[in-house]
């Protein structure tokens, strides 16, 4: 880890580590995306209908995004995180009784609003707290942290899903109560400069209009959020298609844990002093170089047949990910005033939200239709992710 990197580190406040630890908690305990279709599976639903399942999550997600950048810019970060954890525990706890299509269905779209609901306010309060030209240490910092949890989850989620699925709906539930206390018991209701963020009584229905309206008459801001979609999709398949796929080439649930988690330890370990390289370079070509990664290394999973070749393509894309993901992040945040910071940062989400929807139905149809359409659209999302962000930042270094 370089010298500038360090300093960056210590600069920040003892919120910015609450946060990180926070999302740690959470992340480790995040068992039942992952392991989703391979509950849906065990359940006997067909392959359609786990895409449409997963696909539901992101409608919530969807939803989310809009009323969470809304909420964190009226109401302030810690409200909006601890509603969105405890939320999300409860419904965790009643979805781990069901079995119906239908029933299923719904209750993952209503997981994936209040799961997905603090996601804006976490990412602005990062941004609020870190200096511009340390913004790239600090979503590393937190990708980190949130890696850190994911290497070793997704490993434990497998064994119990292994036991019993039940186990993976309470163990992520108590994670989310564990980081909903955090929040309550360690930050303010509100961080940052005063006038930063406003108060309720000035986000009645006019302000929440003219506030979306800044956001999308924003054009630079509405390239670059295109340009994140397909490549977002790619970030969908390990809980839908490389799921199914992996199943059909034999490899057990708690192997396929273990591959998820080596993205996670390679990311804690690799991701924050690999920023000490890449906030020196142009944003513009840090992102197209972590997209073709990201589109090509997965891409790349059609040609394994086994453990160890997977783990070559999780290396790959992981790479892309880690080149790609803290500098998408404070590109965006750089671009936000701080007053419509939230709703920014909302606007990121939305497009994750879509990915959502989107990359888990179509991954598994194309999976389902003859598997090389899969990896073909997954080179290709990785390309035209590249060729569009290019497009977004050519008339400068947006850091």
């Amino acid at each position: 880890m370089d010298r500038t990197t360090r300093a960056a580190l210590r600069s920040f406040p003892r919120a910015m580590w609450i946060i990180a630890a926070g999302n740690f908690i959470h992340r480790f305990g995040g068992f039942v995306i992952p392991m989703l279709a391979l509950y849906l599976t065990k359940l006997g639903q067909s392959e359609g209908r786990i895409g449409l399942v997963l696909g539901a999550y992101g409608v919530g997600k969807l939803v989310s995004a809009v009323a969470g950048g809304s909420a964190t810019d009226a109401f302030g970060h810690r409200a909006v995180i601890a509603a969105s954890m405890f939320s999300s525990a409860v419904v965790m706890l009643v979805m781990s009784q069901l079995e119906s299509f239908a029933a299923l269905f719904a209750a993952t779209a209503v997981l994936g609003f209040c799961s997905e609901l603090f996601r804006p306010a976490t990412s602005a309060l990062i941004a609020e707290l870190a200096s511009p030209e340390n913004r790239i240490t600090a979503f590393a910092l937190n990708r980190l942290a949130i890696n850190a949890g994911f290497a070793f989850g997704p490993a434990l989620a497998g064994l119990l899903a292994e036991r019993s699925f039940f186990w993976i709906f309470a163990g992520n539930a108590a994670a989310a109560v564990a980081y909903g206390v955090i929040v309550c018991v360690s930050l303010p209701a509100r961080i940052g400069a005063p006038g930063a963020v406003p108060t309720p009584d000035a986000s009645d229905a006019t302000g929440r209009a003219e506030g979306w309206g800044a956001v999308l008459r924003d054009r630079r801001l509405l390239l670059f959020l295109v340009a994140i979609l397909p490549v977002a999709m790619i970030y969908m398949q390990p809980s839908g298609s490389l799921a199914l796929y992996v199943h059909d080439i034999g490899i057990s649930a708690a192997d396929y844990g273990l591959l998820l988690s080596f993205n996670g330890v390679l990311i804690v370990v690799g991701e924050l002093s690999l920023t000490g390289v890449t906030r020196r370079m142009r944003s513009d070509v840090v992102l197209v170089v972590g997209y073709l990664l990201l589109g090509g290394g997965f891409a790349a999973s059609g040609l394994c047949s086994g453990f160890w070749t997977l783990g070559i393509t999780v290396f790959v894309w992981t790479l892309g990910e880690m080149v790609s993901a803290p500098a998408q992040g404070a590109v965006l945040a750089n671009q936000a005033p701080d007053h419509l910071r939230g709703r920014y940062m909302g606007a990121y989400s939305l497009m994750w939200s879509i990915a959502a929807i989107a990359g888990p139905s179509l991954g598994t149809y194309a999976y389902a239709h003859g598997r090389w359409p899969l990896w073909w659209g997954s080179l290709a999302a990785g390309v035209a992710s590249a060729a569009l962000v290019w497009a977004a930042l050519r008339r400068g270094n947006a850091r």
